[in-house]
């Protein structure tokens, strides 16, 4: 036999708080019965009953489990891509510390809700690079995300395109078709790429949905540059704006979903769940032997013995006529 719970230290301590407090009541309980000469034995039938019952009670929670039974477990599969954009934008400081440093915070957290999916890594700028292909190997990921800065690529613009191309090809390449499949991409929206109406297409047939995440927010801020802030030919200084309408654009013709990252605004919690909610396909069923919680068997019998407790009764005072 095992036990589904064990007890630790504490619980014995209060398990032998509670014997001691009960058999106190066992002898107050015997001796008011024999002051008032109430009959002994109906005392005694009671006072057995509810330690019967109680002491079941505890074995029920503990979850005794004896037998085998043959368990069915499906394994359901999903693969995630996560682009993140690296642009020289993305060190705006209108989301503290940066744009970057939260993306790489609030990704640390979504990791932590995505622990039995496929993960891959794509960075992008107005061109787009593989970091980590997917992997179940979390630590691997979390080593990449880490890592995430603007001086890791070259490029100042930024593509939208490019990471939604690499992530098709990545998927093709993974041969997991009965997968789910998504990409998170996230980006300020800044797109200076060409048109990315033909690959939103191959996203939609290959039922590929895009979550996009829009960081900063739309009064914008300089960008640092080290010491100084960046500015244009003209000398002015370059404020970076988030621009929703293509993120928005892109997670609707993919069946996605857009959500924000902002001073007062953070929707990875929202994002976590809803990948969490996908619907994986099962690539795996297993028959196990598992033991069998028989806990209902303990239970129903001091539900049993609490019940004659309760419709038996006991006359503690026996009058003389």
């Amino acid at each position: 036999m095992t036990w589904y719970r064990s007890l630790g230290t504490q619980e014995y301590v209060y398990m032998a708080l509670f014997g001691l407090l009960y058999a106190l009541f066992v002898w107050r309980t015997l001796r008011l019965a024999r002051r008032l000469r109430s009959p002994r034995g109906y005392v005694a039938f009671k006072l057995v009953l509810r330690t019967l019952y109680m002491g079941l009670m505890v074995v029920a929670f503990l979850g005794p489990s004896f037998g085998k039974i043959k368990q069915e477990v499906k394994a359901m599969g999903k693969d995630i891509f996560i682009a993140v954009d690296v642009s020289e934008s993305m060190n705006a400081i209108d989301v503290a510390p940066t744009r970057l440093d939260k993306v790489r915070f609030e990704l640390r957290n979504l990791l932590n809700l995505l622990g039995g999916d496929r993960l891959g890594l794509i960075v992008f700028t107005d061109e787009a690079f593989l970091q980590c292909p997917l992997t179940y190997d979390q630590s691997a990921i979390t080593l990449f995300i880490e890592t995430l800065s603007s001086r890791i690529v070259n490029g100042g613009s930024t593509d939208l395109s490019q990471p939604l191309q690499m992530a098709l090809q990545r998927f093709a390449r993974a041969q997991a078709a009965e997968s789910a499949k998504a990409v998170v991409l996230i980006s300020d929206g800044e797109d200076f790429g060409e048109r990315y109406a033909s690959v939103l297409d191959e996203l939609e047939r290959a039922g590929i949905k895009v979550f996009c995440v829009g960081v900063g927010t739309l009064e914008g801020s300089s960008i640092p540059l080290g010491t100084r802030l960046k500015t244009d030919a003209d000398g002015r200084q370059v404020i970076t704006k988030l621009n929703p309408a293509p993120l928005q654009e892109i997670a609707r013709s993919t069946g996605g979903r857009y959500y924000e990252l902002s001073r007062t605004t953070n929707g990875f919690p929202a994002l976590g769940r809803d990948l969490q909610a996908l619907q994986g396909q099962v690539i795996e069923v297993k028959k196990l032997d598992v033991a069998a919680n028989k806990y209902t068997y303990a239970l129903a019998l001091a539900l049993l013995l609490a019940l004659i407790d309760v419709m038996v009764p006991i006359r503690l005072l026996r009058l003389k006529g």
